[in-house]
């Protein structure tokens, strides 16, 4: 399956990630083994002996990060949320936030400490598993990614953002019938299934698993989804185009 070359893919990608949040995203199969390196007790938090905070005070100062974070001062909110780790480092929900936050920003190691601390505490946590399989996801460690992903549905198979996951990087690493299964699973539709399918393949430049995907999606052209699956299949469509120009170029030779 002929795939364009990665000069070629790039002018697509500020059109195909304008498309991804309105498209529905988000079988046990081996993987290479991930060893976690050993963390300290409280790895990223600097005078953890801090004095313990009221109920009242985590509630306000979380409230002060997530409003920090909101207006866009990322810096702030990570630094509020660590007060409260350097007083309490055993509330994971507050742990997993400041993962979450650094991996929207791409900081992906420091993410990756703050997933390993929640998990030597709680190494069943679908969700944490889930979250942390999809930033290992974002840097290309399949692997790795794929290891956590059957480990959060492993603990929980209800969990359907697990699967999703999953699905997507089944989807990325071109297995694709497991993919589907695992978007059906996770309560997507066959349409829907097909839409993921047909986004992931464009992603990667794979005009003909794009092509193919896409006459399956279908969406009703009066929601947000359906106005985005036509955009997306104009991507294909342009993708194909310039794909079969590369082609017939190079049999001139």
């Amino acid at each position: 399956m002929q795939s364009l070359p990665r000069d070629q893919v790039t002018s697509f990608h500020a059109t195909f990630w304008g498309l991804c949040a309105a498209i529905v995203i988000g079988s046990q199969i081996g993987c290479a083994s991930f060893k976690m390196p050993s963390l300290s007790r409280n790895p990223t938090v600097e005078n953890a002996s801090a004095a313990a905070l009221t109920p009242s005070q985590i509630k306000l100062k979380s409230a002060v990060a997530e409003a920090a974070y909101n207006r866009g001062d990322v810096d702030q909110a990570i630094e509020t949320y660590n007060e409260i780790l350097r007083a309490h480092d055993d509330l994971i929900d507050v742990r997993h936030q400041v993962a979450l936050i650094h991996d929207k920003r791409g900081d992906f190691a420091k993410a990756q400490v703050q997933y390993q601390a929640i998990l030597e505490r709680q190494p069943n946590d679908a969700k944490v598993l889930s979250d942390f399989g999809y930033s290992l996801y974002l840097q290309e460690s399949f692997d790795a990614a794929e290891q956590q992903l059957n480990a959060a549905v492993q603990a929980d198979p209800r969990y359907l953002r697990a699967r999703l996951n999953l699905g997507l990087l089944l989807a990325r690493t071109g297995r694709i019938d497991d993919a589907l299964s695992q978007f059906e699973l996770s309560g997507l539709n066959e349409s829907q299934a097909h839409c993921n399918i047909a986004m992931v393949a464009a992603q990667q430049g794979d005009a003909q698993t794009a092509s193919t995907a896409i006459k399956r999606c279908s969406v009703s052209s009066d929601t947000l989804l359906g106005e985005n699956q036509q955009a997306l299949a104009n991507v294909i469509d342009k993708m194909t185009a310039r794909q079969s120009e590369i082609v017939t170029a190079a049999g001139t030779f």
